[in-house]
């Protein structure tokens, strides 16, 4: 299912030019932790290295943060293990930023931003093998609103993304 919004690309524009490398990486974090899939089926994974500002999609509220994890790696056992922002956007949407450096999150809970806003700094938190930003967009979220059932993203002047495609 597609989302009702249309998105800013959540980093600077530079990302949104596709490279054999950033396929190659994508295609190996694929390979070593696994694809998307079930809640997570639309998903996003932009290879960036560890430090990369990350900006909000729209405007919005924070509702949900995990900044204090310093483990990551490819084992399952790092699954919970992710720093993340989730943000509430209109239409009952959210949109979530995952796998964030220790202390990276540059927000706080409750805070209102705004489209464009610096939000934290990518990193390799959680499961993962490369470091990356793990970006969803999602509705039907879960009581604490930290997780729910991911759409197709639509960014302005891009249009529809997938894995892999940056």
């Amino acid at each position: 299912m597609q989302c009702k919004n249309v998105y800013r690309f959540p980093l600077d524009q530079k990302y949104s030019v596709k490279s054999k490398w950033r396929k190659l990486l994508w295609f190996i974090e694929d390979f070593a932790v696994g694809p998307h899939s079930g809640s997570l089926i639309h998903s996003i994974d932009f290879m960036v290295p560890v430090g990369t500002p990350i900006y909000a999609a729209s405007n919005g509220i924070v509702v949900w943060i995990k900044k204090d994890s310093d483990k990551g790696g490819s084992s399952k056992k790092y699954l919970y293990d992710g720093n993340r922002i989730v943000i509430r956007h209109k239409d009952n949407e959210f949109t979530a930023y995952e796998h964030l450096r220790h202390n990276g999150v540059a927000v706080k809970l409750g805070q209102k931003v705004k489209e464009g806003q610096l939000i934290g700094y990518s990193g390799k938190t959680g499961l993962g093998f490369l470091p990356h930003l793990h970006f969803e967009v999602f509705s039907k979220p879960s009581k604490d609103q930290s997780e729910g059932t991911t759409l197709e993203a639509r960014f302005k002047n891009i249009g529809k993304i997938r894995d892999g495609d940056l």
